[in-house]
């Protein structure tokens, strides 16, 4: 008709049994090999459609995947992803902090909350609730103090207030030296939390040989749900 384009019809090349050519205009060579079809306006390497017109074109890489991105999920199946999905873990952070314990005494037990209050030797007043309930996996705390101790060990629990229980979080000693600040981040913690109990941050101090002065302790607990 008036607005179809003139082509050529010839046979291929050595291994062509039919190329198709426009007699004008841009490309759109089709040329139909033994078992293969080759367009000359399309872009190799890429995916093929069928547009809106029953067209087969290729895809652009900038909108569609390429064939190497595609290769990344070969063999991949749905149940295989939603595996992941499934294995992916949310993580929710409680902060624990107490302002100054200027002379901490021998043997004994400090509760910490998520109020910056002095800790205090009676768990009840210090206790919080967890928004979230899950596992601690992670405790990461910071403590400073102006006078070295010796080196008896410091022990950390997560102590649930309501039916009793210290689970234990990790150790140091307070030898880490005047006037610093001792960092430490203790991992492959297993602790059970809820929402309902109470909960404290508890210190147990030693019977020092001698006792460090101003104690400023916080710590961050970390709870995958």
């Amino acid at each position: 008709s008036g607005n179809d384009t003139p082509v050529t019809i010839t046979k291929g090349g050595s291994n062509a049994a039919l190329k198709v050519t426009k007699s004008s205009g841009s490309g759109d060579a089709i040329e139909v090999a033994q078992g293969s079809v080759s367009i000359s306006d399309e872009t190799a390497s890429t995916i093929a459609s069928f547009d809106g017109g029953k067209r087969i074109k290729s895809l652009a890489t900038s909108t569609y995947p390429s064939l190497a991105e595609l290769a990344l999920v070969k063999g991949v199946t749905g149940s295989d992803i939603q595996t992941q999905i499934n294995a992916k873990k949310d993580t929710v952070a409680f902060a624990v902090m107490g302002t100054i314990i200027a002379s901490p005494l021998d043997s004994t037990s400090y509760h910490f909350g998520i109020q910056p209050w002095t800790p205090n030797t009676t768990a009840a007043f210090r206790a919080f609730k967890f928004t979230d309930a899950g596992t601690v996996e992670k405790f990461s705390f910071a403590l400073s103090q102006t006078l070295n101790g010796s080196n008896q060990t410091v022990t950390i629990y997560l102590r649930n207030v309501t039916t009793s229980t210290d689970n234990l979080i990790g150790t140091f000693t307070s030898d880490f030296g005047a006037n610093t600040t001792l960092k430490t981040l203790i991992t492959a913690l297993s602790i059970s939390v809820n929402t309902t109990d109470d909960w404290t941050l508890k210190i147990l101090t030693p019977a020092w040989g001698t006792n460090p002065s101003d104690w400023v302790f916080g710590g961050i607990i970390s709870v995958t749900k």
